[in-house]
């Protein structure tokens, strides 16, 4: 069934190389702190050898980088990227399948949205071979706890965007918390929504799912 599927929804996209554009996108819009506190840092190291040494230079410099530290802490917060966007979607999206609102769960999924096995490299099953996985969060693999290890999210050029998540969660019918690690890409639909587009379930348990799992 995979093949009858547009050839761009089974096998990935090229590699998605960073550019200029993106880096400032990750490292000031998405994630301003490490480079705001960096100049704030600098700034207040210059300023505070200008008040103890009189050199108009250092007070000029570190005037300058504590500015630039405050203009991209103000950037950061004013601007929502593409990763933050897929960030809120697959937060929702895992916490609908702690509630085991499955319906909810599958509103955030595009109709052709694809599921790897391993990694996002892998071929992709189309949604109805795998959706039926998803309503057994209502029965027998209920969520008692989960919680959220990792949820790290880049732009991916255009409008879209991929997030890497790892949970540890508790359902009914296993004896201990189960670890799992998954690659999702979110991206802007016609309607101005964001939804998931691609999944690739990296490891459950410690172990490459296979074919039937979610």
């Amino acid at each position: 069934m995979a093949s009858a599927l547009p050839l761009s929804l089974v096998l990935p996209a090229a590699p998605y190389t960073p550019t200029l554009a993106g880096l400032i996108t990750k490292y000031i819009f998405e994630n301003p702190w490490p480079l705001a506190l960096l100049c704030l840092a600098v700034g207040g190291f210059l300023l505070w050898k200008w008040l103890r040494e009189g050199d108009r230079a250092m007070r000029d410099i570190g005037g300058a980088a504590a500015a630039a530290g405050c203009v991209v802490l103000v950037l950061g917060y004013a601007i929502t990227t593409n990763g933050e966007r897929a960030s809120r979607v697959v937060r929702e999206f895992v916490t609908r399948a702690e509630t085991g609102d499955t319906s909810g769960m599958l509103e955030l999924l595009t109709p052709t949205c694809v599921l790897h096995y391993g990694a996002p490299e892998n071929p992709g099953v189309p949604r109805e071979m795998w959706e039926p996985a998803i309503g057994l969060l209502k029965g027998r693999y209920t969520i008692e706890s989960n919680s959220v290890t990792r949820l790290d999210a880049e732009s991916a050029g255009g409008d879209a965007a991929t997030v890497e998540l790892a949970c540890v969660t508790s359902v009914d019918i296993a004896p201990y918390p189960t670890p799992s690690a998954w690659w999702l890409k979110v991206g802007a639909q016609s309607d101005g929504s964001w939804k998931i587009e691609r999944i690739a379930s990296r490891k459950i348990g410690g172990q490459v799912p296979t074919p039937g799992t979610f």
